[in-house]
């Protein structure tokens, strides 16, 4: 596994990119040869099966594919045509059979890549905006993609999860999902201490944060699992001794 104390290196941009090819080849992994009772089984997200995550992943590779467009022609060029648009073709690509959902987001994928791979060097430098109106540079791009494999890759529950990814990519997961935590008014003040070598976090607004109230102990993955929602905690130790904190959805 990567050493999580290198995560981005002195390249962020090449380690961005990495990510981005390593999570892809990992949920590659996971799909290949996914039959129709494979992707209709349910997934870990709440009324989404297998297919609606492989049709999501699709979506996403088009939607970061516009904002290379945006970044290499300079004219804007939204993530999705409206959220209701984006909703309904994840919907519709889930009803597909496997083997039209597989070779969506394959070709998505390839679509993407080939966008990335053909970005001149200036545009590297442009600015655009997400889907959340967050403004970006386009060298964040990668990770951007990257993120959302990792995570979805545990959504399809086959198997892997938090635990099974890498040092680097487990500790910049949760250094994502708790910038977007502490982001939001509901946030409590408390710490996350991973017991397995990884860096201690603080939670909760920065003009607002005293000394934590609770610090919640655990392997990082277990931290990550339960900081996005994905598992209740139960692994988790709370100091003092009591119920775990109530957070808010990370995003």
């Amino acid at each position: 596994m990567t050493d999580r104390r290198t995560s981005a290196g002195s390249d962020p941009l090449a380690w961005s990119q990495a990510q981005m090819s390593d999570a892809t080849a990992f949920v590659d992994h996971l799909v290949e040869g996914a039959d129709d009772d494979c992707l209709e089984a349910p997934s870990r997200l709440p009324g989404w099966r297998r297919g609606h995550v492989l049709s999501h992943l699709a979506r996403n590779a088009d939607a970061l594919s516009n904002l290379l467009t945006w970044a290499r022609t300079g004219v804007e060029t939204p993530m999705y045509e409206s959220a209701a648009r984006r909703d309904g073709d994840i919907e519709l690509g889930a009803r597909r059979p496997a083997a039209a959902i597989l070779a969506d987001y394959h070709d998505a994928n390839g679509r993407l890549g080939r966008s990335l791979g053909s970005l001149p060097a200036s545009a590297w430098e442009a600015t655009v905006s997400t889907n959340s109106g967050r403004s970006i540079e386009i060298r964040e791009l990668p990770w951007l993609r990257a993120r959302e494999l990792w995570m979805h890759a545990i959504d399809l529950d086959l198997g892997p999860g938090f635990a099974d990814l890498p040092d680097a990519t487990c500790t910049a997961l949760v250094g994502f999902v708790t910038e977007n935590l502490t982001a939001q008014p509901a946030c409590p003040i408390l710490r996350l201490e991973p017991d397995d070598g990884a860096p201690a976090i603080d939670l909760g607004p920065p003009n607002g944060r005293g000394v934590p109230a609770k610090t919640v102990q655990g392997s990082e993955a277990e931290l990550l699992g339960w900081a996005s929602g994905r598992s209740d905690g139960a692994a988790l130790t709370v100091l003092p001794e009591g119920p775990l904190p109530e957070l808010p959805t990370w995003l």
